[in-house]
């Protein structure tokens, strides 16, 4: 697959669902790429999974939802981004969910919105990542991707009025993803990813209060700490202007594609 705008041309049309943990997960991981995307004529939807009520600093539980809902919604749009859903689940609690509780959410959004590819943190990128809402919601999404498409599991749903589905790409992102397929460079947007990414203003925030705990812990005096953070815009945009490639692993047809090469091409 192309590294550039092209590698998503297939898309244009298409229905593409993003599956997120934290409402700065989709800018910070893929953000470019929910540009290009968008760029290229696909109908990006984003899932996020919690209320992000614990990202930031100084502010109540109920203030930081309402923030964050919205600088979420705000973040979205500048991507291109033409749909989002926030289940509101408990933020940096998902590792205590029941077993199949989120992976029966993945199923009902993967057979409401029906999308043709869907992004979703990789089971295998665990390398330095930290977060359990991350880890959690790699495992159990990537059972939602198979069971959506077996009538056995939560036949309640079509009483709703949804049926099975079936994905054609699974697209897998990371902190350090497992034998990524394609990088995609994202310079050319690089200045919406920016853009995306300050619209965060409370949980950039919430980034800066952490490294300046770190400092403190080093032994960095407290004025130097002010005079290196106190720009959080020129900090942030510092951040994501040194990552203009984001990696995935892609998998097609749950590793079917062979089997589907020749229809495909005689279907077109």
């Amino acid at each position: 697959m192309s590294n550039s705008q092209s590698a998503f041309d297939h898309l244009s049309g298409q229905s593409v669902l993003v599956v997120v943990a934290h409402g700065d997960d989709a800018v910070l991981f893929l953000g470019g790429t929910i540009r290009l995307l968008a760029n290229a004529g696909a109908h990006v939807h984003v899932l996020r999974f919690t209320d992000d009520a614990t990202d930031s600093d100084g502010l109540s539980a109920t203030e930081t939802i309402c923030r964050n809902e919205n600088e979420f919604a705000l973040s979205a749009g500048i991507l291109g981004v033409q749909g989002v859903t926030s289940l509101g689940f408990a933020s940096d609690s998902l590792g205590d969910q029941p077993r199949g509780v989120i992976r029966e959410a993945g199923i009902r959004a993967i057979r409401r919105l029906r999308p043709y590819a869907v992004f979703s943190f990789d089971p295998y990128a665990v390398f330095g990542e930290d977060n359990q809402d991350h880890i959690r919601l790699a495992q159990e999404m990537d059972e939602s991707f198979w069971t959506a498409m077996f009538d056995k599991h939560h036949p309640e749903h079509f009483l709703e009025g949804l049926s099975p589905h079936g994905i054609v790409e699974r697209w897998y992102f990371g902190r350090s993803v497992v034998s990524p397929t394609i990088d995609i460079d994202v310079s050319t947007v690089i200045d919406a990813k920016v853009n995306a990414t300050l619209a965060h203003t409370t949980m950039m925030g919430n980034f800066m209060a952490q490294l300046r705990l770190m400092g403190q812990t080093a032994g960095i005096e407290m004025n130097v700490l002010r005079d290196r953070f106190n720009n959080q815009d020129a900090i942030v945009s510092e951040f994501v202007n040194e990552r203009i490639t984001e990696s995935f692993r892609v998998v097609r047809f749950s590793g079917a594609e062979q089997l589907f090469v020749d229809l495909e091409k005689a279907s077109k």
